[in-house]
């Protein structure tokens, strides 16, 4: 029927905008964080089929899941650390080799 073609166009409309996101977000961060990302909306898919769905999981299950999300927060936190370094200033003879030349 015509509203099941509608539920199948939008279906594909969907994939195609997530699919874009992706390739968007890849190009945007590290391929580590983008792992991490991948591996948080998994979590997060799980997580749906168990609250929301109802679907049962094990105890390993669980214990990975757990797991995931302490490393995705562990390597979120170790990326915030390191963006707040300090930069090193560069000057003297190397500040003059970094400039562009005309």
């Amino acid at each position: 029927t015509l509203g099941q073609w509608g539920v199948v166009a939008a279906s594909c409309a969907n994939g195609v905008a997530i699919s874009y996101a992706g390739l968007r977000v890849q190009q945007l961060v590290t391929a580590t964080t983008f792992m991490v990302l991948t591996n948080a909306n998994k979590l997060i898919v799980i997580l749906y089929g168990a609250v929301a769905l109802g679907e049962r999981t094990s105890l390993s299950a669980a214990v990975g899941m757990a797991l995931s999300l302490v490393g995705s927060f562990w390597y979120a936190r170790a990326r915030a650390a390191l963006s707040a370094r300090p930069k090193p200033i560069v000057d003297g003879e190397a500040a003059r080799l970094l400039k562009p030349v005309p």
